[in-house]
């Protein structure tokens, strides 16, 4: 995975870099640079999820969306805020 800033904000679009996964006799995952979701920057910060899988292998023919919101809690502080590196 990989984070990258919007500029002007304090958030960043998460990335995928080939990430795969097995379930029973089908392979899932993403294409290269796929758009997983946005990190939203603040106390506490959120990932806001929304990604198209594909099936990679197998006989699996199935494509789904995945949607999710995520908190994202850090210790001992609980912001995060994305910047220009």
């Amino acid at each position: 995975m990989n984070v990258e800033w919007i500029e002007g904000t304090a958030n960043g679009t998460l990335k995928d870099t080939g990430t795969s996964w097995t379930v029973g006799e089908c392979t899932y995952g993403f294409t290269e640079k796929n758009l997983i979701g946005t990190i939203k920057g603040g106390n506490p910060a959120t990932l806001e999820v929304n990604a198209t899988v594909l099936p990679r292998t197998g006989a699996c023919t199935l494509k789904y969306r995945w949607t999710a919101k995520f908190g994202i809690s850090m210790s001992p502080t609980s912001a995060l805020y994305i910047e220009k590196s």
